[in-house]
């Protein structure tokens, strides 16, 4: 049995296996041919100029080869040829691998810095951070000399070597500058003064001293009084004229303060302190002043004894005069701020007091004849779920007749308490009623007699 070849897979027959069998042209030749055809592609699509030729198109691919691997090597040179112009540690050649080359580049210095021209020294060429050379313009001064004066003089920008200078002067000494100035940094003599505003006079300056004066020299006439001490008094004390050495003095007090001198008072300029009066006038005793509180009087310390009332005070005396109602006090004292009296009287309530007439705030409701109370309730008796009490209580007076309206006016009872009689309109009596002094309760027997709102009217006395 034949085999495939491992590359093109085209079939081999095998000489024993098939030695016998007839030649098959499709299987022996035509698929063979076919794969080859195959693998070798169209040569239509070869990027060369020859097609036809197979010999020609290889030729063409490695005269391009060459030509490629001529233009590396040039441009390698190239490559060499500006690494060795930088000046790079390492000498480039053509053996070096790209590699290296690569590296090298990588390793040349980039210009750096921020130096402008004017920075860099006239004809002088430097690179900075953007990589281009530039020449300086800095001027060149060379040797320059500057003599002080009385005006700031301008150092010429640019480049000094260094041998120029500021002149000096050897009279530029403190014995020839005057008392406070300062010329370039040497202060002037205090010795050293301009005189012509002198204008002392011999009896102005003290016996025996000199002193200039507008260029002159004067000795003095003056009185020397030495150290002087005075003693002040309540009259003005004379001065002697001349010089005194300072040492003397007024004679000081240490009394002589604010807490020693009467208020509204005031000793050589210390006013005498508002706590320090004369107090011969005062004539309270101790039970003028307040408890614990105290008090000077015609010189002597009062502690005070007057109570001091707070709260509230009860009193039963009580009296009137024509419509004034007086409240008598029982005991001295001070009443402090919130501190009142207190009568109480339990008759003076609204009820007790005619309708619409104020009595010292309180507003009376009293009718005159028989009393009225109404109101509405859903709720006649607390404990009564079925509506068959009815209680109420609180009224101010005992009530002696009763109107009740049941379910708006849908059942009206009326019971006249004076008579015992009950009225209604169209239900039995109740089975129980009870009159209270400031109310009543009703039961019925049948459940829902009651039923809410129940509206009342309740008159009495």
């Amino acid at each position: 049995m034949g085999s495939n070849t491992n590359n093109l897979n085209l079939y081999k027959a095998s000489p024993v296996e098939d030695a016998n069998d007839t030649f098959n042209i499709e299987t022996m030749l035509n698929e063979n041919w076919d794969k080859v055809d195959d693998t070798v592609g169209n040569k239509v699509d070869l990027q060369t100029t020859q097609k036809d030729n197979l010999v020609g198109a290889i030729n063409e691919v490695k005269t391009k080869a060459d030509e490629a691997f001529q233009a590396g090597v040039d441009r390698k040179t190239e490559v060499v040829d500006a690494l060795n112009s930088k000046k790079t540690i390492t000498a480039s050649t053509i053996a070096d691998l790209w590699s290296a080359l690569v590296q090298k580049i990588r390793d040349i210095k980039e210009g750096s810095g921020n130096a402008l021209k004017v920075d860099v020294l006239n004809g002088k060429t430097f690179t900075n951070n953007d990589g281009t050379e530039y020449t300086g313009t800095m001027p060149n001064n060379g040797t320059v000399t500057i003599t002080p004066g009385t005006m700031n003089k301008t150092i010429s920008q640019g480049y000094h070597n260094g041998s120029g200078y500021v002149a000096g002067d050897s009279d530029l000494v403190s014995a020839n500058i005057k008392a406070g100035k300062n010329i370039f940094g040497v202060a002037g003599n205090s010795n050293v003064v301009d005189t012509s505003a002198g204008d002392a006079a011999a009896s102005q300056i003290i016996s025996g001293k000199k002193a200039y004066a507008d260029g002159t020299l004067v000795t003095g006439t003056m009185a020397n009084n030495g150290t002087v001490s005075i003693t002040p008094g309540t009259t003005n004390k004379s001065i002697s004229q001349g010089y005194h050495s300072g040492s003397g003095y007024v004679i000081g007090d240490p009394d002589l303060i604010s807490a020693n001198i009467k208020a509204g008072k005031n000793i050589f300029g210390v006013a005498g302190s508002s706590n320090v009066v004369d107090t011969s006038a005062g004539d309270a005793v101790a039970s003028h002043i307040l408890s614990g509180k105290k008090a000077y009087v015609d010189g002597e310390l009062i502690i005070g004894s007057m109570p001091n009332k707070t709260g509230g005070y009860t009193t039963d005396s009580l009296t009137k005069s024509g419509n004034e109602l007086r409240m008598s006090i029982d005991s001295a004292g001070y009443f402090s701020d919130g501190a009142y009296l207190r009568y109480t009287d339990n008759d003076w309530v609204e009820a007790n007091i005619k309708n619409g007439v104020n009595i010292f705030g309180k507003v009376g409701t009293l009718n005159e004849g028989l009393k009225i109370a109404q109101g509405t309730t859903t709720t006649p008796h607390p404990d009564d779920p079925w509506e068959k009490k009815f209680t109420l209580t609180g009224l101010s007076f005992r009530p002696k007749y009763v109107f009740l309206s049941v379910k708006d006016d849908a059942h009206v009872y009326f019971w006249d308490i004076v008579s015992d009689v009950f009225h209604t309109d169209s239900i039995s009596s109740p089975s129980a009623k009870i009159v209270y002094d400031d109310g009543f309760y009703l039961e019925f027997s049948a459940d829902r007699y009651l039923e809410t709102p129940v509206s009342w009217i309740v008159f009495g006395d």
